[in-house]
């Protein structure tokens, strides 16, 4: 289904909005030879007569189409969500956003990881060796818990053999209690050296956590943060967190009382990775999804039909307040 889904995706980009084949690899980071590969193999399936044949039952293309435009993303995939099974559908979205991800990386790519549980769904659904060979693997932000879990570095560990990569995790906890403990856990040497690498990230795959209307993110629930903190979040007007940075719903990036605290991926850096692919789903997670997206800090967004349709509403209802 994803096969067709991004053959109709950009047969739809190169005949009806007339984009050149260098423009659709760009947004969607696959080569173009990838492009040309497609728009032939549309072809030869009967795809592509006098209108394009819509695989699907429903026309997710244009609800990605409208996505993309408000949010200025390269890219949206939508799948057909599954509103009454919240497991179900981050494992259908971890299994799409996995062969995204494999048309998006290339040889000699360095990919930075930002911990949650969808994205260890993708993982979990990379076949067990693929045809690219990624130079690095980097986990960017500190792992749940007081340290990271022994599960959580064995499933790192299985996307360095899938991708045939090194693996540089960063064993460090998510909140630590001081920025002078922050410093002085930095300067360990086993940590700088994953640290060192975060420059070097040309393409990373990350989560979306949210604090609104109810606190759901990982990095709250396992970062086990203090009372007063999360108040101050709140009342600040905080509804996700990206690359453990904290977002408000018009993207802006609130620092405070854990700016310093916090063990991630400097914002800086971030902003300077080529790609990023964001995978979150789940009406619950709209608001989070969008101040993430607008933000600045992702480039392609996997999420499903409930709730890209939120995520819409919201913008409309945000149009008719001016």
């Amino acid at each position: 289904m994803y096969d067709q889904l991004l053959m109709f995706k950009v047969c739809k980009m190169y005949y009806y909005q007339q984009l050149s084949k260098i423009e659709i690899a760009e947004k969607l980071h696959i080569s173009r030879f990838k492009v040309a590969r497609l728009l032939n193999e549309a072809q030869k399936a009967g795809i592509v007569r006098i209108q394009i044949l819509n695989p699907s039952s429903k026309d997710m293309f244009s609800l990605e189409e409208r996505l993309e435009r408000e949010l200025g993303l390269k890219a949206v995939l939508i799948i057909e969500g599954v509103d009454n099974d919240l497991e179900l559908n981050k494992r259908q979205l971890g299994s799409e956003a996995a062969k995204f991800l494999l048309e998006s990386i290339h040889d000699n790519d360095v990919l930075g990881i930002a911990w949650g549980s969808t994205v260890k769904e993708v993982i979990k659904a990379l076949p067990e060796k693929v045809g690219v060979k990624v130079s690095h693997i980097v986990q960017v932000a500190g792992g749940l818990g007081l340290l990271n879990r022994v599960e959580d570095i064995r499933i790192l560990n299985s996307l360095g053999e899938k991708l045939n990569a090194e693996v540089s995790t960063f064993v460090v906890p998510i909140l630590v209690q001081t920025a002078d403990s922050k410093k002085v856990l930095l300067q360990d040497p086993a940590i700088s050296k994953t640290v060192d690498l975060f420059s070097s990230i040309t393409i990373a795959l990350v989560g979306i956590g949210s604090w609104y209307s109810e606190i759901t993110s990982n990095l709250h629930l396992e970062g086990r943060f203090p009372q007063e903190d999360v108040d101050w979040l709140q009342k600040n007007g905080v509804v996700g967190d990206i690359f453990n940075h904290m977002v408000d719903i018009k993207g802006n990036i609130i620092d405070g009382p854990l700016t310093d605290r916090l063990m991630t991926i400097d914002l800086d850096l971030a902003k300077k990775i080529k790609y990023v692919i964001a995978v979150a789903g789940g009406v619950y997670k709209s608001h989070a999804i969008l101040g993430a997206v607008r933000s600045g800090l992702v480039d392609a967004l996997v999420t499903d039909s409930y709730t890209a349709t939120k995520i819409l509403e919201i913008i409309e209802e945000e149009k008719s307040k001016t």
